[in-house]
């Protein structure tokens, strides 16, 4: 049994366990980021490297996102754990589960 299983009233474990796990998911993140960024010069003229450099972005996004739901069931309160769950779920194209973190931001 973990720290904030055992003891679900004490918030602040589940705080720190939040940002322990996105820190860890923040490399990653980013780098998915800049692929994206660095590849949009290739969108018109190059579709196949276009389309290579957005997967190669995925697989970053589903290392963060490992990361950043351990985070949301860590503490599924913190607004910056809801906005970069949304981001990544959006870019893997992950329409329901962005629209529910989507309405749980709109209810903070």
């Amino acid at each position: 049994m973990k720290g904030h299983e055992a003891y679900p009233g004490y918030s602040k474990i589940g705080n720190k366990l939040a940002v322990a796990y996105l820190k860890k998911g923040t490399e990653p993140y980013n780098e998915a980021a800049n692929i994206i960024k660095d590849a949009e010069q290739y969108r018109e003229s190059d579709t196949d490297k276009y389309m290579a450099e957005l997967e190669r972005a995925n697989k970053k996004f589903e290392k963060a996102l490992e990361s950043f739901e351990k985070a949301y069931d860590a503490n599924a309160k913190e607004e910056q754990v809801l906005n970069l769950l949304l981001s990544v779920y959006k870019n893997l194209e992950m329409e329901e589960k962005a629209d529910k973190i989507n309405s749980e931001l709109q209810s903070l």
